[in-house]
């Protein structure tokens, strides 16, 4: 191969790889609506509710048991909530009617319980579930809105 045909299929593949990494740029996957999911601090956690509080893909999940749900959970913004106990037996059959195209927010207390919502739920596809980190009990020693029942 001589030397103008290799600088040429460099430039096809540089010009490929550029066209792919704008594409994955201007993708939902990659798009600054959204941060990668994962872990978020509870700052970050409130970010996400107030950027996204009113889209119809945005679900926050509260895994925690009803009484505890009932006496203070997390302020949405208008976003869809819902109160699923991890352990109250049923966690996995009850999370395999909620769609795998929306973007989830768990959290329960400490972060215990909800990092094992978390690992259920990824292993049964939900590619899109951030995980708030240390709970509400990090939430509300932020000084964050807490809504009771």
């Amino acid at each position: 191969m001589n030397r103008r045909a290799l600088w040429a299929i460099l430039g096809a593949v540089a010009v490929l790889v550029a066209g792919v990494g704008a594409w994955l740029l201007s993708s939902s996957l990659g798009s600054a609506d959204y941060a990668p999911p994962g872990p978020v601090t509870v700052q970050e956690a409130h970010q996400l509710i107030q950027r996204h509080g009113e889209d119809e893909d945005f679900v926050i999940v509260d895994v925690r048991t009803a009484s505890e749900f009932n006496a203070g959970h997390l302020a949405t913004n208008g976003a869809r909530l819902l109160n699923i106990d991890v352990s109250g037996g049923n966690f996995r059959g009850r999370v395999d009617r909620l769609s795998r195209d929306r973007k989830f927010l768990v959290y329960c207390r400490t972060g215990n319980r909800s990092q094992v919502a978390v690992e259920a739920m990824e292993s049964a596809g939900f590619a899109w579930v951030y995980h708030m980190d240390r709970g509400i009990v990090a939430w509300q020693a932020a000084g964050l809105p807490v809504v009771a029942e």
